[in-house]
């Protein structure tokens, strides 16, 4: 399976997980980087690395990834709050999702960066997944 499936699953949780719609449109979900102008806040996610992936020069499947989540808003306690909502959520999260069977999810500690350019602040955190086919 290619990580783009995981990222799909991760899609999958995330826009069906009413914790996080309530705070974080599922329009405003996207992966890799939103659209130009998005009203805030928004949220984004990707695959960091696979970590046997560099050992193989290839895509294999190792299952098991990290993901970098990330909420945007232009107000620095919002953008944590929401943060925390999802690292909850998603926290520890197993079974099958979207044709992906997760083993276990496991979401570190939240940072927030100023970003500069357009005046946001960007809560941050990574979750390690394993994951095997269905």
């Amino acid at each position: 399976m290619a990580s783009n499936s995981i990222e799909e699953a991760f899609r999958y949780k995330l826009v069906n997980t009413v914790a996080i719609t309530n705070l974080v449109a599922a329009a405003k979900i996207f992966w890799l980087e939103a659209i130009p102008k998005t009203a805030f806040p928004y949220l984004t996610y990707f695959v960091v690395s696979d970590p046997h992936e560099p050992m193989s020069f290839d895509h294999t499947d190792s299952g098991q990834v990290r993901m970098q989540v990330n909420i945007f808003d232009d107000n620095k306690s919002r953008a944590l709050s929401i943060a925390h909502v999802v690292r909850d959520a998603l926290d520890q999260v197993s079974g099958a999702i979207d044709g992906v069977t997760f083993a276990a999810m496991n979401c570190k500690g939240i940072r927030v960066l100023k970003q500069m350019d357009d005046n946001a602040y960007q809560a941050t955190f990574d979750t390690m997944i394993q994951y095997y086919d269905v």
